[in-house]
Protein backbone atom coordinates (compact mmCIF):
# COMPACT_ATOMS: atom_id res chain seq x y z
CA UNK A 1 0.00 0.00 0.00
CA UNK A 2 2.85 2.39 0.80
CA UNK A 3 4.46 1.58 -2.53
CA UNK A 4 1.25 2.51 -4.34
CA UNK A 5 1.03 5.78 -2.40
CA UNK A 6 4.66 6.60 -3.24
CA UNK A 7 3.97 5.91 -6.92
CA UNK A 8 0.92 8.19 -6.90
CA UNK A 9 2.81 10.98 -5.14
CA UNK A 10 5.64 10.82 -7.68
CA UNK A 11 3.06 10.98 -10.48
CA UNK A 12 1.39 14.03 -8.91
CA UNK A 13 4.63 15.78 -7.90
CA UNK A 14 7.36 14.65 -10.31
CA UNK A 15 9.85 17.19 -8.90
CA UNK A 16 9.51 15.88 -5.33
CA UNK A 17 12.92 14.83 -4.09
CA UNK A 18 13.38 11.25 -2.83
CA UNK A 19 14.40 12.66 0.57
CA UNK A 20 11.11 14.55 0.92
CA UNK A 21 9.18 11.56 -0.37
CA UNK A 22 10.81 9.41 2.33
CA UNK A 23 9.69 11.94 4.94
CA UNK A 24 6.10 11.79 3.71
CA UNK A 25 5.92 8.03 3.18
CA UNK A 26 8.55 6.13 5.10
CA UNK A 27 10.28 3.31 3.25
CA UNK A 28 8.98 -0.13 4.23
CA UNK A 29 11.29 -2.29 6.31
CA UNK A 30 10.16 -5.67 7.62
CA UNK A 31 11.97 -5.03 10.90
CA UNK A 32 10.12 -1.78 11.62
CA UNK A 33 7.53 -1.93 14.34
CA UNK A 34 4.38 -0.18 13.18
CA UNK A 35 1.09 0.61 14.87
CA UNK A 36 -0.61 -2.04 12.74
CA UNK A 37 1.84 -4.72 13.87
CA UNK A 38 1.37 -3.76 17.52
CA UNK A 39 -2.42 -3.77 17.15
CA UNK A 40 -2.34 -7.17 15.42
CA UNK A 41 -0.18 -8.59 18.20
CA UNK A 42 -2.59 -7.24 20.81
CA UNK A 43 -5.57 -8.77 18.98
CA UNK A 44 -3.80 -12.15 18.74
CA UNK A 45 -2.97 -12.05 22.47
CA UNK A 46 -6.55 -11.14 23.38
CA UNK A 47 -7.91 -13.98 21.22
CA UNK A 48 -5.45 -16.37 22.90
CA UNK A 49 -6.58 -15.29 26.37
CA UNK A 50 -10.26 -15.68 25.48
CA UNK A 51 -9.65 -19.08 23.91
CA UNK A 52 -7.66 -20.25 26.92
CA UNK A 53 -10.34 -19.03 29.33
CA UNK A 54 -13.07 -20.86 27.39
CA UNK A 55 -11.00 -24.03 27.35
CA UNK A 56 -10.39 -23.86 31.11
CA UNK A 57 -14.08 -23.21 31.75
CA UNK A 58 -15.06 -26.22 29.64
CA UNK A 59 -12.58 -28.41 31.51
CA UNK A 60 -14.00 -27.27 34.87
CA UNK A 61 -17.55 -28.05 33.77
CA UNK A 62 -16.56 -31.54 32.61
CA UNK A 63 -14.91 -32.52 35.90
CA UNK A 64 -17.25 -33.95 38.54
CA UNK A 65 -17.50 -31.96 41.74
CA UNK A 66 -15.85 -33.99 44.52
CA UNK A 67 -18.02 -34.57 47.55
CA UNK A 68 -16.72 -33.52 50.90
CA UNK A 69 -15.55 -36.66 52.75
CA UNK A 70 -17.23 -35.62 55.99
CA UNK A 71 -20.57 -34.52 54.58
CA UNK A 72 -23.74 -36.14 55.83
CA UNK A 73 -25.69 -37.81 53.02
CA UNK A 74 -29.20 -36.73 52.63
Amino acid sequence: MDAELRKEMVAIWPNLSPKNLDLLVTPHKSTDLTVGKIYAAMMIMEYYRQSKAKKLQAMREEQPVPKHPFSVPG
